[in-house]
């Protein structure tokens, strides 16, 4: 009875005071759960005749990925061994993405991580992941930007999965530039190279870890990082990131 009431709270107050849209604030949202209009949803999630490889999230066509990857990952190593996104790095899902980062847009990281939930709820489920891990950025991105869309991002997925957040296993300890803005390969794994450090923590060993990052683009981010909790007793680990660079976006 409880959740039927709160259930009928919710839609009255919907209905007598209609949310707007958090990301074009000019139509009403469809309700407060789902704080988006129908027309940037359609835009964050087009629908359409594309494959997803299961290797690196990249959008490919029909029968090019197959279980060793496809076109784009074949031959490349991960050390983590699936990757989910919510779409293609492009249009309104990246120009969300930028506007995640800004100060004070944690509701927006919160936003994209519960759309990209329920398009993989049973692929995240069925990982059963221990612990949950952001890609962590350096001090100084955190003195000139409040706002870590991967934090957010974890914790939301944190609370949805029911799995504990741990934010301190992994630190960047030098500075770097961001991995979407280098368009050469060899420059992205310079860029990434012994930049992260992880420390031996009960919190990863023998563990099943999840990383979390908001843009992943070659996957020299994730890759690093799964590597470093590999070394450090990590025994498998998947990855989500909001949105997949690839090419010209």
């Amino acid at each position: 009875m409880n959740v039927f009431l709160s259930t009928l709270k919710s839609e009255f107050l919907d209905l007598v005071f209609p949310v707007d849209c958090l990301l074009c604030r000019e139509q009403p949202a469809l309700h407060s759960h789902t704080p988006v209009c129908g027309t940037c949803l359609t835009q964050l999630t087009p629908t359409g005749s594309f494959d997803t490889c299961l290797r690196c999230a990249a959008t490919v066509g029909p029968y090019t990925a197959d279980e060793t990857g496809c076109p784009l990952c074949r031959g490349v190593t991960y050390d983590f061994e699936e990757v989910v996104t919510l779409g293609r790095y492009q249009g309104l899902l990246a120009q969300t993405c930028v506007n995640a980062k800004k100060p004070r847009n944690h509701a927006i990281a919160r936003l994209l991580t519960r759309m990209l939930f329920e398009k993989h709820r049973q692929r995240l489920r069925d990982w059963s992941a221990d612990v949950i891990i952001p890609i962590p950025n350096h001090w100084w991105k955190r003195l000139r930007r409040e706002n870590s869309a991967p934090i957010w991002i974890a914790h939301e997925l944190g609370q949805l999965l029911k799995t504990p957040v741990r934010r301190r296993v992994v630190i960047q300890h030098k500075p770097s530039q961001d991995q979407h803005n280098i368009k050469d390969v060899l420059q992205r794994r310079r860029n990434v190279r012994h930049v992260y450090k992880a420390f031996p923590s009960k919190h990863i060993q023998d563990r099943t870890i999840l990383i979390v990052d908001d843009i992943m683009t070659s996957g020299e981010t994730l890759h690093h990082v799964a590597k470093l909790l590999k070394a450090n007793g990590a025994h498998t680990v998947y990855a989500v990131a909001i949105a997949r660079g690839q090419g010209k976006t």
